[in-house]
């Protein structure tokens, strides 16, 4: 189930019960499989994330009643993996 949060100035989508994902950015697409909406990242598709420039990524995932949807990664989650898959992080 995909639900809508539409809140003033961005829209978040939350989707449950997901298995599998699709990240593309650019012309490279990554398909990853988890459980319950977790998926594994590899070290390529982290540096991969935090390499990603604004307007080049979207994801693919199939909901629970099999439809595909589509969505475009705003600016905000893009800037995010920069900081979240830091190539060296400290602990």
């Amino acid at each position: 189930m995909t639900q809508i949060v539409n809140e003033s100035n961005f829209s978040a989508y939350y989707s449950s019960g997901i298995s599998n994902l699709e990240v593309q950015l650019g012309q490279q697409v990554f398909q990853l499989t988890g459980q319950d909406n977790q998926f594994p990242v590899s070290q390529e598709l982290a540096a991969t994330l935090r390499a990603a420039a604004p307007g080049q990524a979207q994801i693919r995932l199939a909901n629970q009643d099999g439809k595909l949807e589509n969505h475009l990664i705003g600016y905000s989650t893009i800037k995010a993996w920069q900081v979240i898959y830091q190539a060296d992080p400290t602990p």
